[in-house]
């Protein structure tokens, strides 16, 4: 029941998020239609995509920032960071994810006059929430071992924390994480299944192949015309969401959910330049 009240809590604030961020209620709902029809996202909802339950969290993320950016209230970072903070609680890649995010919501306050204050508020509101959890974590340190084994990130048993920081961050290490980061975007992985050309075609786990058009538009728009932060904290969370998958080197398709807000929400972008080609053919003729 859990995967499903989850995917059910993220298609609506996806579709909540992008009324808000396109004005109009009706990409909302074409937001929440791309979301709700890929692949990965009915994966989740038969329970395999378990980092499913990360997704709330962050549109709930996205939302507050939208609502501080209209109404300039402080209270608003302080729920974005108290939301972000609330991953660490719910599934070990919020261990890694939860401060991707506090440090995306920085980046993208960083050219604010008040960003001391703003980003502040942001990190005052994670520290709040995370104080539980990182108590409890440093009272019981046999916690970290058994997650850093669980993702074999390193072995914990033989290795301290100095230690598997250096063989995650050595040159070895590193080259495979990066490698796995891209291989998230290969469009082979996002698109495309596995099998003879037929099966492969419609046999994605991840993205519908039609999908691939309308995101790379919206990509095009985010990157080249953004129309201010949250274009770029929607630009940069898709960009951070594999990094967990690449952290332990195993970008599969479950693990890459993360994509779906984001892609869903820069997909309906996409869909502006299709439509308006489209209005013209649609519209019915005139009667004389």
């Amino acid at each position: 029941m859990l995967p499903i009240a989850t995917t059910i809590a993220s298609t609506v604030l996806v579709a909540a998020f992008a009324a808000r961020h396109f004005a109009s209620a009706r990409w909302g709902a074409v937001a929440a239609a791309l979301f709700a029809t890929m692949p990965v996202v009915w994966l989740a909802v038969r329970g395999g995509a378990t980092q499913v339950v990360l997704l709330p969290f962050i549109l709930a993320t996205l939302c507050f920032f939208d609502l501080f950016y209209r109404g300039e209230k402080w209270t608003w970072l302080l729920l974005a960071g108290g939301a972000a903070a609330m991953m660490l609680y719910v599934h070990l890649a919020g261990f890694v994810m939860a401060p991707v995010y506090l440090a995306v919501g920085a980046l993208v306050l960083l050219p604010r006059r008040d960003r001391i204050v703003a980003i502040g508020a942001l990190a005052g509101g994670f520290a709040l929430v995370a104080s539980p959890w990182a108590i409890r974590w440093l009272r019981d340190p046999g916690l970290l071992r058994e997650a850093i084994n669980a993702y074999g990130l390193y072995d914990a048993d033989r290795f301290n924390l100095l230690q598997g920081m250096r063989e995650m961050t050595s040159w070895t290490g590193l080259t495979v994480r990066s490698e796995m980061y891209w291989d998230s975007f290969n469009p082979a992985v996002l698109f495309l299944g596995t099998g003879n050309f037929a099966h492969s075609l419609i046999g994605s786990k991840v993205f519908l192949l039609p999908f691939a058009l309308p995101l790379a538009l919206g990509l095009a728009g985010y990157v080249l015309h953004p129309r201010g932060p949250i274009d770029k904290l929607v630009l940069w969370s898709f960009v951070a969401a594999p990094l967990a998958a690449a952290l332990i080197a195993q970008p599969t398709p479950p693990r890459l959910i993360l994509l779906a807000p984001a892609a869903a929400i820069i997909a309906t972008r996409g869909c502006f330049p299709v439509l308006a080609r489209l209005a013209p053919l649609l519209r019915r003729p005139r009667r004389q």
